[in-house]
């Protein structure tokens, strides 16, 4: 499983995602950083298989979190200007269209 966050107007494209939760473990803290452009008017956060495979996408079991936020943050690190610059530039490349208001999400 893994977080999503899509815009949904005008176009349609992935605006990042969270890394993904593999089988039992222990409470960790995990956040997921992206930017929203001032043309996206409707954005989406869902929590979606993270497998690739038809068998990766049956799922079992029962996954926790609590402390579940999204909020602005001031800036975005290096790391998720990176991730969405590497999205923009393979955008033209996808024929199928799929594709950062900054915000954090956070579970403990």
């Amino acid at each position: 499983m893994k977080w999503t966050v899509r815009c949904l107007l005008p176009d349609s494209k992935i605006l990042g995602e969270g890394s993904r939760f593999l089988g039992s473990s222990d409470w960790r803290e995990f956040d997921l950083y992206f930017e929203v452009p001032e043309t996206c008017v409707y954005q989406q956060l869902t929590l979606v298989s993270g497998g690739t495979r038809a068998f990766e996408q049956k799922l079992d079991g029962t996954l926790w979190f609590d402390d579940l936020k999204v909020a602005r943050a001031a800036t975005l690190d290096a790391a998720a200007r990176v991730d969405a610059l590497m999205r923009d530039l393979a955008e033209p490349a996808q024929s199928s269209g799929n594709g950062q208001a900054d915000a954090k999400e956070s579970s403990e």
